[in-house]
């Protein structure tokens, strides 16, 4: 157990164990809420860690939203972190990408967020993880907290987090075949990443922004893959329920018809019966 703001967190699922770092899963025994908890064992790490993690006036200068506090406890520091659902990027970006603009759009909120890192180097490259970048179900990109100081690099300079950003861009396109997929070889956007890429023309990632902020290239249109769409899980769990309850409207209109050819009292008792289940709040 650990004590957290007059509470208690205890532990729900070990993630790493090293020489330098314990990460694990907590919740809060009161409530519902997950934490990621980072126990810093090496005093070395300890110290480089918290100089990068809090700026000149003891903010954090982490993302929003996903660094709590530093507590200690048993001799230990310990990093605690809000839980980021587990989506990663690369299990999920080509099974939801139903067009090259929908792609598009994920690769300027991959760059918009990495523009938008404040946190010095070496802690932005363990964010820039490939396991720890997650795609929400909305195509929005965020960081996790998942964060293994015992590959904390001090020696990472703001370049080599800029190859780690191209490479992910470069990644996230070649998810594609981009030799049988027409759309995906016709987009400009893609070809001039592809191109720049290879050159090593880029010299920051405002300019990767740029390249892919087109407007032309995220119109939307009918979708691109659009047997894609039609089979998607969701998207045929939705169809069978429409079918079912068609089937079932059908048949209760034909027993209906029949009764009422039958038996015209009967029938209308039936009718209104089943008007009357229709409206109920229940």
């Amino acid at each position: 157990m650990i004590d957290f703001f007059g509470g208690e967190l205890e532990e729900i699922r070990p993630i790493i164990c090293n020489d330098i770092n314990e990460v694990a899963i907590c919740r809060d025994v009161n409530g519902a809420d997950k934490f990621v908890v980072v126990r810093l064992k090496d005093k070395e790490i300890t110290k480089q860690a918290l100089g990068m993690l809090y700026d000149a006036k003891g903010r954090s200068a982490l993302p929003d939203g996903l660094f709590v506090r530093s507590v200690v406890d048993l001799g230990d520091m310990l990093l605690i972190f809000n839980y980021i659902p587990d989506r990663k990027l690369f299990s999920y970006v080509k099974s939801d990408s139903l067009s090259v603009a929908y792609t598009i759009s994920v690769i300027r909120s991959f760059v918009f967020n990495y523009l938008s890192l404040k946190v010095a180097p070496p802690i932005k490259r363990l964010l820039l993880a490939k396991d720890n970048i997650n795609l929400s179900a909305d195509g929005k990109i965020c960081f996790g907290s998942l964060l293994d100081f015992e590959q904390l690099d001090l020696e990472t300079s703001e370049q080599d987090c800029f190859g780690a950003c191209l490479d992910i861009v470069n990644n996230i396109i070649l998810e594609f075949d981009l030799q049988e997929d027409k759309y995906y070889k016709a987009s400009e956007p893609v070809n001039l990443f592809l191109k720049k890429y290879k050159n090593n023309s880029y010299n920051s990632a405002v300019d990767i922004y740029k390249d892919f902020k087109s407007e032309r290239a995220l119109k939307w249109h009918f979708y691109d893959n659009w047997y894609a769409a039609i089979f998607r899980p969701w998207v045929l769990i939705r169809l069978g329920k429409i079918l079912v309850i068609g089937l079932f409207v059908c048949v209760l209109v034909t027993f209906a018809c029949v009764l009422l050819e039958k038996s015209p009292f009967f029938g209308a008792i039936f009718l209104c019966t089943c008007l009357l289940i229709k409206n109920s709040p229940y």
